[in-house]
């Protein structure tokens, strides 16, 4: 374990010792909603949920596509399919599941065989029943573990919650990934129940991960998304831990109103 893990453990304890309540950030429904506004404006640059999307990036994760970015090389986008067709018999995606398979199985970026999958996904996000499985995607592999490392860290507000979400979403939950959010997480040294200053060093790694990430393939992509990180780093130095609104946000250059 690395001086930062370490450091960690000792916050964790301290808190314990000291009675502090490490209790989930309490997120709201409207807090919840410009979460999600603002993830999908760093993901999308629109304030719709976009379940429809679909896109080849070329950035190692062969498609990606959905409301969070799912993608045919880590998995995610399996999880989506396999969800749906618990619930809807569908003969064309039966035919594709096994490619979709071999791919997530391989974490392998290749797009061959899955030439069908960019108009069959945006067809079928006309389908609640598709939306439903992305939601439920969303909340198993990413809200509650957000908010299970929100806890962790002794992060208490809806801001606290939002950065740890969105690196969630981005960089992955891998705690073998260099670039994941339990990397990023264990490489902060922060002031015990501090949350401002724990953001900013979080931020301030997380930026330097996007600049330089140990993967290559992602270098292109995630060099030109630090302007989620600039726009989160922001609006902790403003205060705007609760998320009031309404609030701007400009990650890409065109402006957002977070209502």
């Amino acid at each position: 374990m690395g001086t930062g893990g370490m450091f960690l453990v000792a916050k964790l304890i301290a808190f314990a010792f000291v009675g502090v309540a490490v209790a989930h950030p309490q997120i709201n429904p409207t807090q919840k909603r410009r979460v999600d506004q603002v993830v999908s404006v760093f993901e999308n640059e629109t304030l719709e949920l976009q379940y429809q999307y679909i896109e080849h990036l070329e950035d190692g994760r062969g498609y990606t596509a959905g409301r969070a970015g799912f993608t045919t090389a880590t998995g995610d986008l399996l999880d989506v399919v396999e969800k749906y067709l618990k619930r809807v018999k569908n003969q064309e995606w039966k035919e594709l599941l096994p490619t979709i398979v071999e791919r997530a199985k391989l974490h392998s970026d290749s797009i061959v065989g899955l030439e069908a999958l960019p108009q069959l996904w945006i067809k079928t996000a006309l389908d609640s029943r598709f939306r439903k499985a992305q939601d439920d995607v969303v909340e198993e592999q990413y809200e509650n573990p957000a908010k299970h490392w929100a806890r962790r860290l002794g992060l208490r507000t809806a801001l606290g919650y939002l950065c740890i979400y969105d690196t969630a979403i981005q960089h992955g939950l891998g705690e073998d990934d260099p670039d994941g959010l339990p990397a990023i997480a264990n490489r902060v040294i922060s002031e015990p129940n501090n949350e401002e200053d724990f953001l900013m060093k979080f931020l301030a790694i997380r930026y330097q991960v996007l600049m330089h990430p140990s993967d290559p393939q992602t270098e292109r992509e995630w060099q030109e998304s630090v302007g989620r990180v600039i726009e989160l780093t922001r609006l902790v130095h403003e205060g705007n831990f609760n998320l009031n609104g309404p609030f701007t946000i400009n990650p890409f250059g065109k402006q957002f109103m977070i209502r």
